[in-house]
């Protein structure tokens, strides 16, 4: 399933409202390479304008429904734990990946033209 097909089958899912919305922000932040992501709550709540327990839930949702899998790993010499989000199901289509290649190229050459 592409990135594209799975935000559809997001937005057709019956999800709460705040799992969407989570969801979504999740996915701004995945790496396209790993498939992979590990914002914060704290940082998943500021970015939903939502409350830390509103975006536990979310998580837990849609853990629940396969949408996303958590990996928790304790951080070296700390009390804290860091979550890794994947989503498994989500892969990007060749037309998706020359579509971001070029839009970063394009990218890269308005830059350059902006610093001369």
């Amino acid at each position: 399933m592409t990135e594209n097909e799975f935000k559809k089958h997001i937005l057709e899912n019956r999800l709460t409202a705040n799992a969407k919305l989570v969801m979504f922000i999740l996915l701004n932040h995945k790496n396209r390479k790993t498939n992979e992501c590990y914002p914060s709550q704290e940082t998943l709540a500021m970015e939903a304008s939502l409350c830390r327990n509103s975006v536990t839930s979310a998580i837990k949702l849609l853990e629940e429904k396969g949408f996303l899998t958590i990996k928790k790993e304790r951080l070296k010499n700390s009390r804290f734990t860091c979550c890794f989000y994947s989503f498994p199901i989500v892969s990007i289509s060749r037309d998706e990946q020359s579509n971001e290649q070029s839009n970063e190229q394009s990218n890269e050459q308005s830059n350059e033209q902006s610093n001369e």
